[in-house]
């Protein structure tokens, strides 16, 4: 845990950080690549090695095997649709691509109208049905979903054109193309909670959930520096520090720990001021530890059991 230690302001306070069945979420991910045979062999293979059921297994530790299963689609679509766009240069007809995608979630696409990876979020929406989630968190959870894609394109585009972007532009692109908001909403899902619209969108909801995308958004830039800095690909925090502020790697990595400790605070305070407004909602607080759950989950795995982040030979893993 060295090279976390320095990411002091984090949610550490859970019994359980891992859950059991993370060897078979990582076996059931493997299958799922090889299922879909419209994939690339490359790509195949390097999503294979990613240990993306480990993902699962951090982010949701106590979770019925059966509600981790059905999730293992949705997040073997992430890293197809994150890992596809990235060769994509045709943005023309993302539009359509992302309605199908979202109508596949809602379950309003036939099988006959689904492609292979359509058919991985029409599936997962079958087994929400069977596990008996609620309709409004489905729809709630589709258009984090929707908001997640088009923000990708987004992010996308400006890849493609090498064109520069800002540190607070794209910070507000990738606090929704990191992918976490349909994170958030499925440990309320899969938790049956009952939180009304007027208390899901009020406004203080809505800083805390941008807080905490924003602080994963750190985490994974901070643990895929090294991979970002062999591609040549600038969209990371750490390298648009570098650049915009004409830092070393180094100092441009402390500056970034202390934004997300910032960001930490921030929640923390946030939520000890105003949350105890829902006092009367009692699923509020269970929602917020829910989320609180996936933030550490993600830090847990992107720097202990990840492998989708290799160090390029002679470079150092960041250690704080």
């Amino acid at each position: 845990m060295d090279h976390i230690s320095s990411l002091g302001h984090t949610f550490y306070r859970f019994p359980h950080l891992v859950s059991p069945y993370a060897e078979e979420l990582d076996r059931q991910m493997k299958f799922l690549y090889d299922s879909v045979s419209s994939l690339d062999v490359n790509l195949r293979n390097k999503l294979k090695q990613g240990k993306f059921g480990f993902a699962v297994a951090y982010l949701y530790p106590t979770a019925t095997l059966e509600q981790l299963s059905a999730f293992v689609k949705i997040m073997g679509f992430f890293f197809i649709h994150d890992d596809e766009s990235l060769v994509s240069e045709d943005f023309s007809g993302q539009k359509e691509v992302i309605r199908r995608y979202s109508n596949a979630l809602l379950g309003e696409v036939s099988e006959e109208e689904a492609d292979e990876v359509a058919m991985l979020l029409l599936q997962a929406h079958k087994e929400f049905v069977q596990n008996g989630v609620d309709p409004i968190w489905m729809k709630r959870f589709a258009l984090s979903m929707t908001q997640y894609m088009e923000a990708d394109e987004r992010e996308n585009i400006y890849r493609l054109a090498g064109k520069g972007i800002g540190i607070s532009e794209y910070l507000a692109i990738r606090s929704f193309s990191v992918g976490v908001r349909p994170c958030f909403d499925y440990t309320s899902m899969i938790s049956s909670l009952q939180v009304p619209d007027d208390i899901y969108y009020d406004e203080v909801m809505i800083q805390l959930r941008n807080l905490s995308s924003d602080m994963v958004v750190l985490i994974n830039d901070l643990a895929s520096y090294p991979k970002e800095a062999a591609e040549k690909d600038e969209m990371n925090i750490v390298l648009l520090t570098c650049r915009s502020k004409g830092v070393s790697v180094e100092n441009a990595r402390k500056e970034v720990i202390a934004m997300h400790n910032t960001l930490f605070d921030k929640y923390m305070k946030i939520r000890k001021e105003f949350v105890w407004r829902f006092n009367h909602v009692p699923d509020v607080n269970r929602l917020l530890k829910g989320m609180e759950e996936v933030v550490l989950g993600n830090l847990l795995w992107s720097f202990l059991d990840s492998d989708r982040y290799h160090y390029p030979p002679g470079e150092e893993a960041p250690r704080w």
